[in-house]
């Protein structure tokens, strides 16, 4: 390749960090919202969801036309390839930031946070950690870091399963919670999914550097787990 690509490689790999950071701040500013009942974060994250937009459609422009002009081979091609997939994942990650940002407003009058409900602070918590180990994956190049958060996905994965079930209980409790609970749980399944992008972007990462796709353990799901997963109401909270 000319050194223009090198050139061109370079910047692409400081735009998608920069991407990443804006879809990582996202996700924590949302959380943010929840735990501190402050609206104004919230409103910050949807207000704010243009740029990770923007951005995400500027490299995947950027990225077809170096495919044109170029015409890479091996790992060029593949970083090309798979930079545009990682862009799309952060982007669909800005908007699950978004989708918990807009529960936030939701639970945040009702003085709802996750102070009562341990096993979503931990999945927050663990999806945080995940994520930000991507961000830090993406910067270094570091494709052994993916088996570390491949396992982090598997452990969310459960937490998603441990998460449900504490609801369920707190639902047969107080079935007038409903609605409240019926948020938290939309919460839970967009952490999981964050966490999901966050092992295919390692995966990216890994395919981009040695041409091999990063496999994953299948996940055994209860019953109300999986539903859930899907996107099938929880029966529980049906009204």
């Amino acid at each position: 390749m000319t050194n223009n690509f090198a050139e061109a490689r370079k910047g692409l790999q400081q735009d998608l960090f920069a991407l990443a950071e804006l879809a990582e701040d996202a996700v924590e500013t949302a959380l943010l919202a929840i735990v501190d009942s402050d609206d104004a974060l919230a409103r910050s994250v949807i207000e704010e969801d243009r740029e990770i937009k923007q951005m995400e459609m500027g490299l995947d422009k950027q990225c077809h036309n170096w495919l044109e002009i170029f015409h890479p081979e091996g790992e060029d091609l593949r970083l090309l390839c798979a930079s545009i997939k990682i862009a799309h994942h952060l982007e669909r990650i800005g908007d699950l930031a978004v989708d918990i940002a807009e529960h936030a407003r939701i639970l945040i009058p009702r003085q709802r946070n996750f102070s009562d409900l341990p096993p979503l602070a931990a999945l927050s918590e663990k999806t945080g950690e995940a994520l930000h180990d991507t961000v830090e994956m993406l910067l270094h190049q570091d494709p052994p870091r993916a088996q570390t958060i491949a396992n982090q996905n598997r452990q969310i994965d459960q937490g998603l399963v441990a998460v449900i079930a504490h609801l369920s209980e707190k639902l047969s409790q107080l079935p007038e919670q409903a609605p409240p609970l019926a948020h938290c749980l939309l919460i839970a399944r967009g952490l999981e999914r964050i966490a999901d992008l966050s092992s295919a972007i390692a995966g990216e990462i890994v395919f981009s550097a040695t041409g091999k796709r990063l496999r994953r353990d299948p996940v055994s799901y209860s019953p109300l787990a999986r539903d859930a997963a899907r996107g099938t109401p929880c029966p529980t909270t049906r009204n």
